[in-house]
């Protein structure tokens, strides 16, 4: 059974406001893996990976733009543009195997944002992505720019998914504020808080509040 997250957002710590509701219903990715050659490059997408973005587009035309690999060479990162114009979609492959790993499609006139990690089957679906103070900064998340550059500071911060919960000080009634960030390419996706955790307790890595 496909896992959807859906997250209400009660306060962001860098200081912008975005919600995150009920995802699309993403496709389970087909397990063939019979390689298929996109019309633009040269380097070859499984059937899987191009099944999931032709479910995903409900069957809209596409091609694969530019393709760079992670600045560690352990991921392939892949333009996907539907129709003509600039690309939308960014698929993550192994580059070894092939095997889909994440996929990100940024839609840049409704300012939203569906991320999903393939293996997982689980996505979060984030709106007023131009809310975000890293959306300029990437070029309004071109992820194929950013990819190929070491970030910064690694300390905590994932490729893609959830870092840990962070606490606040205990209050004068036995509580506590959590926070945890969402990730994806590095970049924040979305912050999420917890209000009025007990000092005594810790959340578990699958809970998000609501």
């Amino acid at each position: 059974m496909r896992k959807t997250l859906s997250i209400g957002i009660l306060c962001l710590t860098l200081c912008f406001a975005m919600s995150c509701t009920k995802t699309q219903n993403e496709p389970t990715p087909a397990q063939q893996t019979t390689k298929i050659k996109s019309s633009k490059s040269g380097t070859l997408l499984t059937t899987s990976a191009n099944a999931f973005i032709g479910s995903f587009y409900n069957g809209a035309s596409f091609t694969v733009g530019r393709q760079v690999t992670t600045y560690d060479g352990t991921k392939l990162v892949s333009e996907i543009v539907v129709g003509s114009g600039r690309a939308r979609g960014y698929m993550v492959t192994d580059p070894s195997t092939g095997t889909p790993l994440y996929f990100a499609d940024v839609d840049r006139s409704a300012y939203t944002m569906t991320s999903v990690d393939i293996a997982a089957n689980k996505s979060v679906y984030t709106t007023q992505i131009d809310k975000n103070p890293q959306y300029l900064i990437t070029d309004e998340f071109d992820f194929i720019g950013i990819v190929v550059v070491e970030p910064v500071d690694l300390e905590g911060v994932p490729f893609w998914g959830w870092g840990d919960w962070k606490y606040g000080p205990c209050n004068g009634f036995g509580l506590k504020t959590a926070t945890r960030t969402h990730y994806v390419f590095w970049s924040v996706n979305v912050i999420v808080t917890q209000n009025d955790v007990p000092c005594d307790k810790k959340l578990g890595s699958n809970y998000y509040g609501g």
